[in-house]
């Protein structure tokens, strides 16, 4: 049954080339924009080292929320106004990351 759900999936979308669909499961199909891009995501952004960050990005490469704090109060935040959710920049990220980490030749602060 699968597998027949699937091809019929594929024969649809050629059907209606240059149109973005997407299986939302049992079945059902949803049109979306096709020029639209996805936000990258966290990861995709540590990869190029550069880019703003948001307290989602940070929360999807598993930082609690305490460290999510912690992280805006120590960075310069990127507000624009209109727009509500604060950014930081993925370049002081990995920076406040390097100076955060202690290793044997670097003793963490009591």
């Amino acid at each position: 049954m699968l597998v027949c759900r699937r091809k019929a999936f594929q024969l649809f979308l050629h059907m209606f080339p240059g149109h973005a669909w997407t299986d939302i499961g049992l079945g059902t199909l949803r049109e979306g924009s096709g020029g639209v891009s996805e936000r990258p995501s966290a990861v995709e952004l540590l990869e190029q080292g550069t880019g703003l960050m948001t307290r989602s990005h940070l929360r999807d490469l598993g930082l609690p929320r305490a460290a999510i704090d912690a992280v805006f109060k120590r960075l310069d935040v990127v507000s624009f106004d209109g727009y509500s959710r604060p950014m930081v920049k993925v370049e002081d990220y990995v920076e406040l990351l390097a100076r955060s980490t202690y290793g044997r030749d670097r003793v963490r602060p009591t």
